[in-house]
């Protein structure tokens, strides 16, 4: 519609003139700004058809600023405005409504991936893993979780495994005594079995019988070795080496073979259990007397924090096989357990990764350069005053 401050006429032809820019209305606005600073109200035509929204401000050069707008364009945006804001309202909420339905699926997807997991494994399915997705705490949980599976895989395979060997173990003596006892009883009371039959049943009976007592004192020993703890304390290397040497000598020399210790830089004061370290000596030892053909030898060092025994023969060494699961529980070569009076079952090298494992160490098998085997065992054993 026409500006009520500035209109325009018509001229000839029918056609409207420039706006009147300094009509007498507007020279009014303009001093009425001057005068009053600002000036802000609503101009209507004498109709009332047609209004504007007027607002003047003066300028600090002395100027005036009037602006106007047509409150009809301002009234029909409101319209158009109303009739679409339920629409904008409508498509809003659902849009906001299926994000967060996206999103929760997205957040609860890994939960719900775990959740399902621990089901599967809770009925025995060890083989289970979750992939981790990101760096947050449900990633670190979801590796948390493969680790604990995996945990929970060997320690099952360790119990299948201890049952197979315990049953293996047990077949034989078991068998031997069953027989003896069955020819005895079925013979016997006839008079079959004369004073020399009856003496090897009874020698073989025995034999077996303290197999069975060695075994016990195995699988005694393993739990013990589960439960114990290990106690680092204040002692002199270099005494506690001297006195297992000695003892290793009896022990190597009392089976008819050479013995040699050698030790070299030990601490005076470090802290260790000696008590641990004796017993991962006497096992080490007695794996080496079951394959020495001549000699056995004993040597040990410390160097930054970690104290070494090595326990070496001259027998055939380990094979491949040996020296990848000679430190598993119950795990011998096929040769040993063929044999069916073997008192070795596979305990002593497992006892002696244990125990160093306790004592923040571990055991490693190899072959020596000039033949047979080698243990090594190592522990930590800091310093715990003036070394020497």
């Amino acid at each position: 519609g026409e500006c009520l401050i500035h209109p325009s006429y018509f001229q000839a032809f029918g056609e409207k003139s420039e706006p009147d820019w300094n009509s007498e209305y507007a020279l009014t606005l303009r001093r009425t700004v001057r005068q009053n600073g600002e000036i802000r109200f609503i101009l209507a035509e004498q109709s009332g058809t047609q209004r504007q929204m007027v607002m003047g401000q003066r300028l600090a050069g002395g100027g005036s600023l009037i602006i106007s707008t047509d409150l009809e364009r301002i009234e029909q945006a409101r319209d158009v405005i109303s009739m679409q804001l339920p629409v904008i309202a409508a498509v809003t909420l659902c849009v906001g409504i299926l994000g967060a339905f996206l999103f929760s699926r997205w957040f609860a997807r890994p939960i719900t991936e775990l959740s399902g997991a621990a089901r599967r494994v809770a009925k025995g399915d060890y083989s289970t893993r979750v992939t981790p997705r990101g760096h947050d705490e449900l990633a670190v949980l979801a590796q948390d979780f493969n680790t604990m599976t995996r945990e929970v895989a060997r320690s099952s395979e360790l119990q299948r495994d201890l049952i197979a060997n315990i049953s293996h173990d047990l077949r034989t003596p078991l068998t031997v005594l069953k027989g003896r006892a069955e020819m005895l009883s079925t013979f016997a009371p006839e008079g079959l079995v004369d004073a020399e039959q009856l003496a090897e049943a009874s020698r073989a009976m025995s034999r077996q019988t303290e197999r069975l007592q060695r075994y016990v004192e195995s699988m005694e020993d393993l739990a013990d070795v589960d439960e114990c703890s290990v106690e680092p304390r204040e002692g002199d290397v270099g005494a506690w080496f001297v006195r297992t040497a000695a003892e290793a000598s009896d022990l190597v020399r009392s089976s008819g073979k050479e013995f040699e210790a050698k030790a070299g830089g030990l601490p005076r004061h470090a802290a260790f259990d000696d008590v641990a370290l004796s017993r991962i000596v006497e096992n080490a030892l007695s794996n080496a007397l079951r394959y020495a053909q001549t000699s056995v030898s004993l040597s040990c060092c410390w160097k930054e924090g970690m104290l070494t025994v090595r326990v070496q023969d001259d027998g055939p060494g380990f094979d491949d096989a040996a020296l990848e699961h000679g430190c598993e529980p119950f795990w011998r070569n096929a040769a040993e357990k063929r044999r069916e009076d073997s008192a070795h079952f596979g305990l002593g090298l497992n006892i002696c990764a244990e125990l160093c494992e306790k004592h923040g160490g571990f055991v490693r098998l190899s072959n020596a350069a000039g033949g047979g085997a080698a243990v090594e065992a190592c522990v930590a054993a800091p310093l715990a005053g003036h070394a020497s």
